[in-house]
């Protein structure tokens, strides 16, 4: 049976807001850098049309590109939490530009991660990125498929996974799930909404997809090779950021959360997502500043913080069964194997 006795977010939050200032405020200089990946991811895609690009250039863009989609993953990330921003148009605009090489709307992407996932972390049978647990395995067809495909040191699968599971989940919530959802998550004009800006971001992507028509082949290092590295860079976080972690009733962050530390040009590459801990106390501050809420929480609450190297923590991940037994204990179902969440 799955129990929780968390203390509640606000306890400590509070504490913490005391000592919080101007990192609190939208960080509007990210519209730029939105600007500037833009013009690149743009610019990347003219170049690869070019059928008489080089192998060399093609690889190095190909790449450029994988890493730009990425990063306008993370920037969208901030901008649907209002930290870059609270003008709605603003969001909804950069949001449909940024989820278009990965097909998200920004709609739909503010439910499914914003509410639910913000809302129920790590909540059994409510947080949509939650690891299943036991009951749900042995109930459900589905889940025990999926598990099969679940990254393991041992399994064929790992790497594939790793190539194409952020794309795969985000389209099965967004294609299929959503309109499964007994709540009101989704009523009839979220669901327009979401339609809309598909309907935008598929406008584009044929567009895109035009500039291809001289070599057809190209399409696969201007969109598929690209589309599988940046679901390599997210989901090599999304992995750690709750895997081996606890089942919680009650949001509490320090129990349910955990931050993976990087070389500082990594973190800089990939605006500080690794503070994942310090991202949930406090969704709406901006990853610039998360640096600084590390601190703030270390100042108080240094035996509450949980953090791993990302390297680390991977390899914990691809060890550790994926299954919650209950709030506080993973479970392999075919050996039987038990481990404690971190």
């Amino acid at each position: 049976m799955l129990i929780d006795q968390n203390i509640p977010i606000d306890q400590y939050r509070s504490t913490l807001l005391q000592h919080i200032t101007s990192e609190a405020n939208p960080n509007s200089s990210r519209l730029i850098l939105y600007l500037f990946v833009f013009f690149g991811y743009f610019f990347c895609i003219l170049q690869i049309s070019d059928t008489k690009i080089s192998n060399w250039l093609l690889f190095l863009f190909t790449l450029l590109i994988g890493y730009l989609i990425s990063l306008m993953a993370f920037l969208g990330h901030e901008l649907h939490h209002g930290s870059i921003t609270k003008n709605t148009l603003v969001r909804r605009i950069f949001g449909i530009l940024s989820g278009t090489p990965i097909l998200i709307s920004p709609t739909f992407w503010t439910v499914w991660h914003n509410k639910l996932h913000h809302k129920h972390t790590q909540k059994p049978y409510k947080d949509p990125d939650m690891m299943p647990t036991l009951k749900t395995y042995k109930q459900n067809r589905f889940i025990r498929i999926i598990h099969t495909f679940y990254p393991r040191t041992d399994s064929i699968f790992t790497i594939p996974y790793f190539l194409c599971a952020f794309s795969v989940q985000a389209w099965t919530h967004q294609f299929y799930w959503r309109k499964k959802n007994d709540d009101d998550d989704y009523d009839s004009t979220v669901n327009k909404k979401i339609n809309a800006d598909l309907f935008f971001q598929s406008a584009i992507l044929i567009f895109l997809s035009f500039l291809f028509r001289q070599n057809l082949s190209l399409l696969f290092f201007g969109f598929v090779i690209p589309l599988m590295i940046s679901n390599l860079i997210l989901i090599s976080f999304i992995l750690t950021n709750h895997s081996l972690s606890e089942a919680t009733y009650d949001d509490d962050p320090f129990k349910n959360s955990l931050s993976v530390t990087n070389y500082k040009f990594v973190n800089y590459m990939t605006l500080n997502f690794g503070y994942h801990t310090e991202h949930h106390i406090f969704p709406h501050i901006n990853g610039k500043n998360l640096p600084k809420i590390k601190e703030i929480i270390l100042d108080h609450y240094p035996k509450d913080y949980k953090s791993l190297g990302h390297l680390k923590a991977l390899i914990l991940v691809l060890k550790t069964p994926k299954l919650y037994l209950n709030n506080k204990q993973l479970v392999n179902p075919k050996t039987g194997e038990m481990v404690n969440c971190l």
